[in-house]
Order: structure tokens, then sequence, then C-alpha cells
């Protein structure tokens, strides 16, 4: 009769659901979505742009290097390895503010699901076919732009200087 009173008395504390966790939930979200594998697609994606900017800096101070590839993919690493677990804190702490505890419990839910896991695997793949894509529409996007608008700088009288040799210039350029 114990053991029944017992089993009875503690039932109803297991079956309560557990609270959630907001820091807990938002670390781990932060710890399976900002991750080696997407971060080196950002860095693949941005990459570009960091080179140039290195190597701008290095000119600037008069260094040259002999092997300049292998310098910025010796700093991009040890970069990623210093910007990971920051970014990671800082993801956290974002997600916190923005997201209410049953709404990070939720998140972190879905991502400890095979969807979730697969979404997270994928991300990297996903973002570099994305940017490959927005290239290509915002080339054709800016070159039918330009073409609308020399049709309405035509149509309403718009100029953007006051020499007509150079608005011939400017409506050739954006007419190609």
């Amino acid at each position: 009769m114990r053991k029944t009173f017992l089993a009875l008395a503690v039932l109803p504390f297991m079956v309560l659901p557990a609270y959630p966790d907001p820091v807990e939930d938002s670390n781990f979200i932060a710890s399976r979505t900002v991750t080696p594998e997407i971060l080196g697609a950002t860095m693949d994606l941005l990459g570009p742009v960091l080179a140039q900017a290195i190597e701008f800096q290095l000119s600037q101070n008069q260094i040259v290097l002999t092997n300049s590839e292998g310098f910025v993919r010796l700093i991009g690493e040890e970069f990623q390895g210093v910007y990971l677990q920051e970014l990671r804190a800082q993801t956290a702490a974002l997600q916190q503010e923005i997201f209410t505890d049953t709404e990070l419990a939720g998140i972190a839910a879905f991502y400890a699901t095979p969807a979730g896991e697969a979404l997270i695997e994928k991300a990297p793949a996903l973002m570099q076919r994305s940017q490959q894509i927005g290239e290509q529409l915002g080339a054709a996007a800016l070159q039918e732009a330009g073409f609308r608008l020399v049709k309405r700088m035509e149509e309403e009288g718009i100029t953007f200087t006051e020499d007509p040799t150079m608005m011939d210039r400017l409506r050739t350029l954006l007419g190609r």
C-alpha cells in the first residue's frame, strides 16, 4: 500500500512538462547553427572581398608577399578559430532577446530532430547555391532596371546632370 501511495504522490511531478531553459536552448541552437561548416561557407562567399582588403592593407604598409594566397588562407583559419566561439555566444544572447522561452524550446527541439539535423548539414550548400542564384538574378534585374530607367528618363524628362553629352553617355550605359 505504501508503494502505491508513494507512486501516486510522485506521479504528478513526473508528468509535469519540463520548464524551458532559455540559456541552455539558445546555446544549443547556436552550437548547431553557428558551425565551422557554415562559417566556412560564409568565408568562401566573402573570401575574395576579405582577400582584397587584406592585400590592400598589406600594400598600404609596403608589405609584399610572395605567397599572398597562403597568407590569406592561414589568416582566415585563425580568424575562424577566434570568431566562431564569440559568434556563438553573441548569437545565443541575441536569440534570448528575440525569442520567448517557449519558442527557444521549440526551435531547439526542431534542431534535435532528423529534419533539423538535415537542415543544419545542408545549410552550407544551400547558402552557396542561394548566393549563386542571387548573383545571377541580381545581374539580370540590374540590367532590366537600367532599361526601365532609360525609358522612364525619356518619358518623364528626368535628368541627372546638366551636361547633355553626359546624359547621352548615361542612357547608353544603362541601355546596354
